[in-house]
């Protein structure tokens, strides 16, 4: 009788370790779960854009940045910034590249599942980076957008060197373009 009550007790503790490991796991999990995740890309490309006047098409050169909401519930946008490897003269690695303006009204929400898109001025970019901030083309950024509550998400970096090679051939096409209209 007493290997009875043994096996029995055993038996009992091992099942409450197993079911504490159960619902501990399910809490952490649903606590991980209800954490707003964005995934954030920043990506140069070459957009097709036409010239209303003349029924031209070219090539623009256009740096997208898309938030993407993976999480399980709605996430607020806050900011955007722009991060730099190096400081600037002020000392500071972070601008706010986008303006508080009525073309983006703040905070933004993206749903579970959606995506938030905004295309940068490259030129305006550049000029900041290489005028203002005194960067060289071998620096790199990153964007970064925040949220409501203060939790930031960064994109992979990008070289300074990618927006400055876009905008020269931007350039001689609309130099070629403005030759053989002549």
């Amino acid at each position: 009788m007493e290997k009875e009550v043994i096996i029995s007790l055993s038996l009992a503790g091992f099942a409450t370790i197993i079911s504490l490991t159960a619902l501990i796991w399910n809490i952490v999990r649903s606590i991980i779960e209800k954490q707003p995740k964005i995934k954030v890309e920043a990506k140069l490309y070459q957009r097709l854009a036409s010239n209303d006047i003349k029924g031209t098409e070219f090539l623009v050169p256009v740096l997208t940045m898309k938030a993407i909401n993976t999480g399980n519930r709605n996430i607020h946008i806050d900011r955007i910034y722009i991060e730099t490897d190096k400081e600037n003269k002020k000392g500071d690695r972070k601008f706010q590249q986008i303006e508080r303006n009525r073309l983006i009204e703040y905070p933004v929400e993206i749903e579970m599942g959606s995506v938030f898109e905004h295309n940068f001025d490259l030129s305006i970019l550049y000029n900041n980076f290489i005028n203002k901030f005194n960067f060289s083309v071998q620096d790199s950024f990153r964007i970064l957008v925040q949220d409501t509550l203060g939790n930031t998400y960064k994109s992979k970096k990008i070289k300074i060197q990618s927006i400055g090679q876009a905008l020269e051939l931007y350039q001689s096409e609309k130099e070629a373009e403005t030759e053989e209209s002549r």
